[in-house]
């Protein structure tokens, strides 16, 4: 059987707020053949974030090393938040306000990347806007957040891709935008030794 048309959403419902613009939703689908049926994602209500694969002039992929309560450990990320929601805010001055907030770096200049991928399809309704910043350099502390447990680290951009590939980088949204941004590092002319 071939499927043309999705199931046509016909009610959607906030279940529980979980702060920080997360929440349960229930929707309740109608599909062309068979009955109606509900199915509960993670409901993202502020945004989506802008994410960052930023890189100094020496090659070096500057890293975030955060505790993530869903894993219960600590994450190698790239920086990345949610817009503030002021009036205008760019995608691209959300993503240079986080990169300077979570590290204390700028960007000399930024790409923003062609694909806005979804982190997961089946039960969550968030996708990120990627973005490459070339020529880093440091112009401040990191703004410390209450509830953040981080660092800033610095890999060399080599290294960083074998952490990919030996499963020292876990997390989904970094290692998808670490692939989107290779077309880019090439085209810039990086190359790995």
């Amino acid at each position: 059987m071939s499927y043309n048309k999705p199931p046509e959403l016909i009610n959607f419902e906030i279940t529980f707020d979980a702060g920080y613009g997360r929440c349960m939703a229930k929707r309740t689908f109608r599909p062309t053949i068979g009955d109606d049926y509900i199915y509960t994602i993670w409901w993202y209500t502020k945004g989506f974030p802008s994410i960052v694969f930023p890189l100094t002039v020496n090659r070096e992929v500057i890293a975030v090393k955060e505790f993530r309560h869903g894993i219960v450990d600590f994450s190698l990320e790239l920086p990345g938040g949610l817009p503030t929601h002021q009036e205008g805010e760019t995608l691209e001055e959300v993503a240079r306000r986080e990169l300077q907030e979570e590290t204390g770096y700028i960007a000399g200049n930024i790409i923003k990347l062609t694909c806005d991928p979804w982190v997961e399809t089946q039960s969550i309704n968030l996708r990120f806007y990627p973005f490459l910043a070339l020529n880093c350099r440091l112009a401040s502390k990191p703004v410390s957040e209450e509830t953040v447990i981080s660092e800033t680290i610095l890999i060399p951009l080599e290294e960083w891709y074998r952490k990919i590939f030996n499963g020292e980088i876990v997390c989904s949204t970094t290692i998808t935008h670490s692939l989107l941004v290779l077309p880019h590092l090439l085209k810039e002319g990086l190359r790995f030794k």
